[in-house]
């Protein structure tokens, strides 16, 4: 016989901590409800518990629904992951200053190299340098709205794809694979903190998921 711990097991699977209490808290209201409207109509306790767990429905198809509108378990990895990279970062002075300074000088680094006849090394540490400034200048910069975060991204994913041309050249058809190995985790991620921007009011966004 089906009972509330197991349905709500099945339930919350996958969802972070507070959006399973989130829920737990919400079932148990419906169960509770169920139960003392199945009581008063003379149903014995027993049967009346069994009536309110099955008028809570399949709980793998609400588990689909809640992971649509929650936060899972890994979304609120990646929000605590990136918190913590943002906190060390800005928290250590040395450690912001070096790596707001790090695109300038290999910016530096690539026109040296140029001036040298390196066009391979040139090429490559202008790269470096571009995706440096994409992912540790942003954080400084003031994007704090979500159509500057739009446009934004916009920005930073045609930089990306800009870098790998200039690194390849024309012809990536060989290094497509390398391209998709760099990119994977990046999409990845990206993909992830798109379905937490639909879940949270803009007013609850870290400063993260708006870059």
């Amino acid at each position: 016989m089906a009972t509330l711990d197991s349905w709500l097991n099945q339930a919350v699977r996958h969802l972070s901590k507070d959006s399973a209490e989130i829920v737990r808290r919400e079932i148990q209201e419906h169960y509770d409800a169920a139960r003392e409207a199945a009581l008063h109509s003379g149903i014995d306790p027993e049967q009346a518990e069994l009536m309110a767990v099955q008028s809570l429905g399949d709980p793998r198809v609400a588990n689909r629904q809640y992971r649509k509108v929650l936060l899972t378990s890994s979304e609120a990895k990646i929000l605590r992951e990136a918190k913590a990279e943002s906190q060390m970062i800005c928290s250590t002075g040395w450690i912001k200053w070096t790596l707001m300074s790090a695109p300038g000088i290999l910016l530096l680094i690539s026109a040296i190299s140029l001036a040298m006849h390196l066009p391979s090394l040139a090429r490559g540490v202008l790269v470096v340098g571009a995706l440096m400034a994409i992912f540790f200048i942003a954080p400084f910069l003031p994007i704090y709205t979500s159509t500057r975060g739009l446009i934004f991204r916009v920005i930073k994913w045609c930089m990306m794809f800009v870098c790998v041309f200039v690194l390849f050249g024309a012809d990536t058809r060989n290094e497509v694979w390398l391209a998709s190995c760099w990119f994977f985790p990046m999409f990845y991620i990206e993909w992830k903190r798109t379905m937490i921007r639909r879940k949270l009011p803009i007013g609850q966004w870290p400063r993260h998921l708006y870059l």
